[in-house]
């Protein structure tokens, strides 16, 4: 991986291998992968001609009142980073942290004004504190969450678009 991966919004001429790295997810999950549009991109991390990784997400994030620090950002838009998933035999490579600047790259190109990613419930809480530790390299922080609203998950972390 000299070069690094290659990153890149998939076809559906990739649907079989993706399908086959999916075997990877954790037994029972299932990823949101399906037909891309403009506001889901689905994006795949490529090491030596196999898909090794993938995030899904969306620009579209506008749930401003559940974030305490940020109700003036009401009525703009925000990116929600989704799944990230990093083949086991390529992990801590930086195929998750390419993909993740490739999202926000996306991001800032949308005009959002931030990212937020929220926790996989299906990870251990050792497996949460490593995704907490691992966003927090990439400039996230965690989030104050209004306690008033239900269904909201344990965290969720946000990084400011303008961090550059």
């Amino acid at each position: 991986m000299a070069d690094g991966p290659h990153i890149f919004h998939p076809e559906s001429r990739h649907v079989p291998e993706l399908s086959e790295l999916l075997t990877g997810w954790k037994p029972g999950k299932t990823a949101s992968f399906g037909p891309q549009t403009p506001n889901l991109p689905a994006t795949v991390a490529e090491v030596d001609g196999r898909l090794v990784g993938f995030l899904t997400g969306h620009h579209r994030f506008r749930d401003w009142n559940a974030l305490v620090d940020f109700h003036h950002l009401a009525g703009t838009d925000g990116s929600w980073l989704a799944e990230l998933f990093v083949h086991p035999a390529h992990r801590r490579t930086g195929i998750g942290r390419a993909l993740v600047r490739h999202f926000i790259g996306a991001s800032v190109a949308a005009g959002c004004s931030m990212v937020v990613v929220r926790p996989d419930q299906t990870d251990s809480a050792e497996e949460q504190a490593a995704r907490q530790a691992f966003f927090i390299d990439l400039g996230f922080t965690p989030l104050r969450l209004d306690p008033g609203i239900r269904f909201l998950p344990d965290w969720l972390m946000g990084r400011p678009n303008d961090l550059g």
